[in-house]
């Protein structure tokens, strides 16, 4: 029977998976040299070798096993593989929240589109001062115009071109800001939405012999951002990453 001078404690840091307080538990355990009663430690701080590779092997495995049984018998269950409930190292997802990053980052990417195009015609005075506007109206006019369109088109638009000018290079600009910012986001997708609908009919006119389908897709210039618009008011594209926003 070894003495006590041969008797040894090691502390095992033994990882297990279960709710409740401390993710981690440290035990004290009585072992006698060549023989190893820490049967399911990770790591011995008077071991070594091959033996301790092959315990934390082993610890590891029955956690990975036991985190695809409780995924197996719950669906639903959204624990992490590596870190059990409670541990300050697993991540939480929340779906509300990744939705609402989603929908904002729509909003941020058609606001930036609508800054790109409306700050060349503010700042810049070739389409508002030099007959860029007129040129667009005109070639509407020629091939893509709606029949009820036209006459609006030509009786109340070009007559004004300059001031619709100011007003079209100004509103892209203002619903940009506003949908970058996250300010105002409604009011500006109600006016995105309007103007939308104004070019579709204006200018994606497939012609009167065309088949439906075509109709829908000469219209996907449009058409696409004015879902957008539809969706950023019906939904709430300004609850995250907005002035005056906050994430929950």
């Amino acid at each position: 029977m070894p003495s006590m001078r041969q008797m040894q404690f090691s502390t095992c840091f033994v990882t297990q998976r279960h709710s409740g307080s401390s993710w981690q538990t440290q035990r004290r355990l009585h072992q006698t040299p060549g023989k190893h009663v820490c049967q399911d430690r990770v790591f011995c701080q008077n071991g070594g070798g091959n033996e301790e590779i092959y315990w934390a092997v082993r610890a590891i495995a029955a956690g990975v096993k036991t985190s695809f049984i409780r995924i197996a018998k719950n669906p639903t269950y959204s624990g992490s593989l590596w870190w059990p409930k409670g541990s300050p190292l697993r991540g939480h997802r929340d779906p509300q929240l990744t939705n609402q990053r989603a929908l904002a980052f729509l909003r941020i990417c058609v606001g930036i589109l609508f800054l790109i195009f409306g700050e060349y015609k503010v700042f810049g005075t070739q389409f508002t001062l030099h007959g860029g506007f007129e040129f667009w109206i005109n070639k509407f006019l020629v091939d893509g115009a709606y029949p009820f369109m036209a006459p609006i088109l030509r009786g109340i638009v070009l007559p004004h071109a300059r001031l619709m000018a100011f007003l079209v290079a100004y509103g892209e600009l203002a619903i940009g800001i506003a949908l970058t910012l996250g300010a105002w986001v409604k009011r500006a997708s109600a006016f995105g939405l309007l103007y939308m609908l104004t070019l579709l009919v204006s200018s994606n006119y497939p012609g009167a012999g065309a088949p439906v389908w075509q109709y829908f897709g000469a219209s996907l210039d449009h058409s696409v951002l004015g879902i957008c618009f539809l969706v950023f008011l019906m939904g709430e594209s300004d609850a995250v990453w907005a002035v005056g926003g906050r994430e929950e």
